[in-house]
């Protein structure tokens, strides 16, 4: 029953996601800001750009449910970090996109290293594209 809780939460993200993603690539930036600070309201339950100055340890101190570490809500952070740094990107701001850029990889690193019901090659996938970027 949790599990199926935890999969329709997941397809619900991926379609905002999608939402997210759509509005960025046709250049609708402010759109995808906001589509983002949503989600992160509606999926994390906090404003996702007090993030933007954390490091790893007090990002994942704000994904903890209680003393545990929510592994969802890791993944659905680092894709929203994602999807901000491109906007950062975008508007020429590469220092902060690339230590969001950064951030992201971290976490989904700490996905692929929790056992859990996310898609570990679509996560090994992203830690590798993220890697050759950064490097």
């Amino acid at each position: 029953m949790h599990q199926d809780y935890i999969l329709r939460m997941i397809e619900q993200f991926f379609s905002a996601l999608a939402a997210i993603m759509q509005s960025r690539r046709a250049g609708r930036q402010e759109e995808a800001y906001y589509l983002i600070q949503a989600a992160g309201q509606d999926y994390l339950q906090f404003n996702i750009l007090t993030l933007l100055n954390c490091d790893l340890e007090q990002c994942l101190a704000q994904l903890k449910v209680g003393d545990v570490l929510d592994v969802e809500r890791v993944a659905i952070c680092g894709d929203l970090l994602h999807e901000l740094a491109l906007i950062f990107e975008s508007n020429g701001l590469e220092s902060d996109a690339t230590r969001l850029k950064t951030l992201s990889l971290q976490l989904y690193q700490t996905v692929i290293a929790t056992p859990s019901a996310l898609s570990e090659a679509r996560y090994r996938q992203k830690i590798q594209l993220l890697t050759q970027e950064l490097e």
